[in-house]
């Protein structure tokens, strides 16, 4: 069964954000960002367990990006079998993740 994704507000706003400094820099450059987090976001709505946990006390999972260096930031509802993204964040501007 897939499982619904929800963006919270900060997610929704740090893609954003990113997704227009990356146009800035190159055309189309942002585009390719949000199609390599929507290839993630596509892994995990069919099999939302892919990724392990990182922090056991809020059941937090991570995704490393593979061309950008990203963090997706999610957690599963498993009764509701809803994902939500918690957030989307450049990995050298915030390591502690």
């Amino acid at each position: 069964m897939n499982y619904k994704i929800i963006f919270l507000k900060p997610a929704s706003e740090e893609l954003e954000e990113s997704f227009y400094w990356y146009e800035n820099k190159r055309l189309n450059l942002g585009l390719e960002l949000i199609e390599e987090i929507e290839y993630y976001l596509n892994l995990i709505e069919n099999n939302p367990l892919l990724f392990e946990k990182y922090n056991d006390k809020e059941d937090l999972r991570r995704i490393p990006l593979i061309r950008f260096p990203f963090l997706i930031i999610y957690w599963i509802e498993e009764r509701e079998k809803i994902i939500y993204i918690d957030a989307i964040f450049h990995s050298k501007r915030k390591p502690k993740f």
